[in-house]
């Protein structure tokens, strides 16, 4: 049909013209408010009435202009074309964390400072996020009342509140020294929402406790394990038709984290971007932690126990016997060697000499739990035999006391020998560690001998001390990690030998004479036998 054609089946003539059309173009120059801070999507809509006016008169009707919000996008691709990840990947073995305190923000190191701590490592992520149009903003206040800035980023928990009140959260971690349970709490006033601190407590009551201990007159940091900071210096430095905008998140470790059999630890925190008309978006963050292990080193690490009567340790030289041993004067032993019984013996070394460390350690950030005497692969000395033997030819076995005590006792039988843990005492270690669990500067060895052992050299050495054993040292922090010295310390027993004494068979009248005088020298009765010290080995 064309625009004027009268159809062959109708009598009627139609005539079609084409409409008249008018486009009304909407133009945003600034931000407009949305109330419904609930949804980021809320619509307004705005009434235009207009007026028609043709040949044959005018005519009104109305339009409705609707504006949809939008929201912030708590998630975004960087500038850069970098992706936030969304998530912190510590490890807490990595040393050089240490040295980037410094780059925390000025108002978190303040804070920090105020407490008196020092980390012992950090790490840092970067967020992207964009507020939609609805950029933020600062609004003055009335006379006194300073400025309030409408958005930016905050950390929170999933539901984008504080954590505080009825939303402190349990992390989920626990701290490694004891176990405790970790919670999170936003620190108050000015810094909530930029600064989470992880609290230790057995419960949530005494977590809180612990908190309000740590914001006192005299704050006590005793429980604070780590805290999460926001550094949202550049969170209002917009880009881009969307206004994307950046921050960083920090995490401060101050005490050990528990991993359980090596794995990582991890725990979330939120944030939340709130735009100009207080639409909100949440992003989980993901702070992952993964364990270091401890570390030890020996050097030549050597102890000796020499049975020969006076002390052998690099004085003058007692009885033409060596001097090159540790020896030490029996009741100068530990209580708990001299509560083995009546040591005949005794020798101790430290294991830093002149400020050079014969042993040393380091747990790292989880704290030493224990520094034990062990096999090369770390394994308990317990119920052990070993290479010594008794006089009598039975071998020596070791049992390990709950108070750290390695007692080494007599065995029964022939050849190998039967373990005996009623056996007599023949030999005693003990490793004092200090007053400093942590600190190896001030550890000792002790060693105590309760009875002769047999050296087998054939020669006539009082010196020998082919009686030997060696051990090695391991260290277990305290989420159960361990490390075995790859060194080990040796330890020997020197034999003494018999002693005869030329003594003088007279004394001058008047005179003194010191030692074993032989009586009937020069007189029709027989001269008594010289007296002959055997030392500790008595003849057979």
């Amino acid at each position: 049909m064309s625009s004027d054609s009268t159809p062959s089946n109708q009598g009627v003539t139609s005539k079609f013209r084409p409409r008249d059309f008018s486009r009304c173009p909407y133009v945003q120059f600034q931000q407009i408010d949305h109330s419904d801070t609930t949804d980021p999507d809320d619509s307004l809509e705005l009434a235009i009435d207009y007026t028609v006016t043709g040949p044959d008169g005018t005519a009104d009707a109305t339009a409705t202009l609707t504006i949809e919000d939008d929201g912030p996008n708590a998630r975004v691709e960087g500038s850069e074309g970098t992706f936030g990840d969304d998530m912190i990947s510590y490890d807490e073995s990595d040393e050089d964390g240490a040295d980037e305190v410094e780059e925390l923000p000025p108002q978190i190191l303040e804070a920090l400072a105020a407490l008196e701590l020092e980390s012992c490592g950090q790490a840092m992520d970067t967020i992207f996020f964009d507020y939609g149009k609805d950029m933020p903003f600062t609004v003055e206040g009335g006379e006194g009342q300073g400025t309030e800035t409408w958005g930016g980023v905050t950390l929170t928990d999933a539901d984008g509140n504080a954590f505080a009140g009825g939303h402190v959260a349990d992390s989920g971690i626990n701290r490694s020294s004891d176990g405790q349970s970790v919670f999170l709490f936003s620190f108050p006033g000015e810094l909530e929402g930029f600064l989470v601190l992880g609290i230790a407590g057995a419960d949530l009551a005494d977590a809180q406790a612990n908190f309000a201990a740590l914001l006192g007159d005299e704050p006590v940091t005793d429980d604070l394990v780590f805290a999460v900071a926001l550094d949202n210096s550049e969170a209002f430095t917009l880009s881009g038709d969307n206004n994307e905008a950046e921050a960083d998140i920090w995490f401060v470790q101050f005490q050990g984290i528990e991993n359980i059999e090596g794995d990582p630890a991890s725990f979330s925190v939120h944030y939340t971007v709130t735009d100009g008309d207080h639409d909100t978006s949440t992003q989980e963050f993901v702070i992952e932690i993964a364990d270091d292990v401890p570390t030890i080193d020996i050097g030549e690490f050597a102890i000796s126990i020499d049975e020969s009567s006076g002390l052998q340790t690099g004085g003058v030289a007692d009885g033409g016997e060596d001097n090159n041993d540790d020896d030490v004067e029996v009741n100068t032993l530990p209580a708990v060697l001299l509560a083995l019984g009546t040591p005949i013996e005794g020798a101790m070394k430290p294991l830093e000499t002149d400020g050079v460390p014969l042993v040393s350690y380091d747990a790292g950030k989880d704290g030493i739990a224990e520094v034990i005497l062990t096999d090369g692969d770390g394994g308990s000395l317990d119920q052990r035999p070993t290479q010594l033997f008794t006089l009598d030819g039975n071998r020596i076995f070791l049992f390990v006391q709950e108070d750290g005590v390695i007692v080494g006792r007599e065995g029964s039988g022939s050849g190998e020998g039967d373990i005996d843990p009623a056996g007599d005492v023949a030999i005693g270690f003990y490793l004092d560690r200090g007053a400093d669990p942590a600190d190896s500067s001030d550890d000792i060895l002790w060693i105590s001998q309760y009875q002769p052992l047999a050296n087998a050299d054939g020669t006539n050495n009082p010196d020998d001390a082919d009686a030997e054993a060696s051990f090695f040292v391991t260290v277990v922090d305290n989420d159960g990690n361990s490390t075995t010295s790859s060194g080990s310390i040796s330890i020997s027993f020197e034999d003494d030998g018999p002693v005869a004494l030329a003594d003088t068979d007279s004394a001058a009248a008047g005179g003194t004479e010191t030692g074993n005088v032989v009586t009937g020298a020069g007189t029709r009765r027989p001269a008594r036998p010289v007296w002959i010290p055997w030392g500790r080995t008595a003849p057979l």
